[in-house]
Formats: structure tokens, C-alpha cells, sequence
């Protein structure tokens, strides 16, 4: 994918993050984390933004309907603990009511999981989670969006293991980069019965 193909502000956070890692790359053993830093914000926009195009048009416009969506009931038979489909729900409240909640790329990550893994029957928003977000592709952005999650997890959010070697996080950069294009290009795809 060209950085040409990116919305405007993901293409400004690639160009910037390219640079700094082109400068902090020349330098061995420097951790590389910070050309990251960028990247951060614009894949948690573009993540909420996939959110709010998928699911934002299916939020009841009554206060009462959109209690009852937000929090249906939820036995203790699921695959997951009842705190993770309560948590996930708030989130989802918080981000499609209020914007204002926490860790779009964690939340897109766990809605496109329901969607593709989760058995469970729970009714209200789940319900229209895994109708939004199962599409053609979305195993794929599954897929890679963990991919780029877990390493963010690792390495740049909590710097668990720094990046000194620029090999591996070259191709770390790529699929950050790749990844916002994914996004960007499959927050529009319609709803199918495969993914």
C-alpha cells in the first residue's frame, strides 16, 4: 500500500514515524520505540472510527432502548467470564454514546473476536456486533490488528523489550503502516456471512 492511499492524518503519523526511524536506526543500539509513537494515536483513531461507522448506525435513538442494548442479559455459561462481555459493553457505550472510551484498538480487537470466535447468545449489542463486523476480510484485520496490538503492548506502549534491532522493527513499521490502510479501506465494507 502507498502512504499516498491513507487518510490525511494517518499519512502524516506514517511520514513521521518513517522519519524517525530512519534517523534512530543509523544510531546501534538505540531503542527504536519512539518513531512508533506517532503511529499510536492514528491507530487508535482510525480503530474508533471503524467502530463508529460499523456500529454507530445501529445505536437505539431512546435512552431506555439504548440501556437495554447496552446491557443485555448475560449468563455465566459463555466461553469468557461475564465481566469480559460487561466490559467490552461499557466501552462500546462509552465510545459509540459519549466518545469517550478506552483503547479503540483493544475494543475493535475484541469486537471483530466476538464476532468471528464467540458462540455465546447474548442478545443487545452483541448481537449487532456480529453483524457489523463480520464481513469479508475481517479475519485478516483480526488478524493483523492483533498483530500490531500485541507489539504496541510489548515494545512501544509499555517497552517491555526494546527495539534496538531495526530489521525486525522495520517490518514491525510495515505493518503498522499496512494495518491503518486495512482500517481505513475496510471500515466500509458491508456486512457478509463469511469472513
Amino acid at each position: 500500500m502507498s502512504l499516498d492511499a491513507l487518510p490525511e492524518a494517518a499519512r502524516k503519523a506514517a511520514d513521521e514515524s518513517l522519519l524517525m526511524f530512519e534517523f534512530l536506526s543509523k544510531r546501534k543500539g538505540v531503542n527504536l520505540a519512539p518513531a512508533f509513537t506517532a503511529l499510536l494515536g492514528a491507530q487508535d483513531n482510525a480503530a474508533k472510527a471503524m467502530i463508529e461507522k460499523k456500529l454507530g448506525p445501529l445505536v437505539p435513538g431512546l435512552p431506555a432502548d439504548q440501556r437495554t442494548w447496552f446491557e443485555p442479559y448475560i449468563q455465566g455459561t459463555q466461553a469468557r467470564p461475564a465481566d469480559w462481555y460487561k466490559r467490552v459493553a461499557q466501552n462500546l457505550r462509552k465510545t459509540l454514546l459519549f466518545q469517550s472510551g478506552l483503547m479503540p484498538m483493544g475494543l475493535l480487537r475484541d469486537c471483530l473476536d466476538y464476532a468471528l470466535n464467540d458462540k455465546a447468545k447474548i442478545g443487545g449489542v452483541f448481537d449487532s456486533v456480529k453483524q457489523a463486523f463480520l464481513y469479508t476480510g475481517s479475519r485478516k484485520v483480526l488478524e493483523e490488528l492483533s498483530a500490531v496490538y500485541d507489539y504496541r503492548n510489548r515494545h512501544v506502549a509499555h517497552q517491555e523489550n526494546p527495539i534496538t534491532d531495526p530489521k525486525p522493527a522495520g517490518l514491525a513499521m510495515g505493518r503498522w503502516i499496512r494495518t491503518l490502510g486495512l482500517l481505513a479501506t475496510t471500515s466500509a465494507a458491508q456486512p457478509s456471512a463469511g469472513a
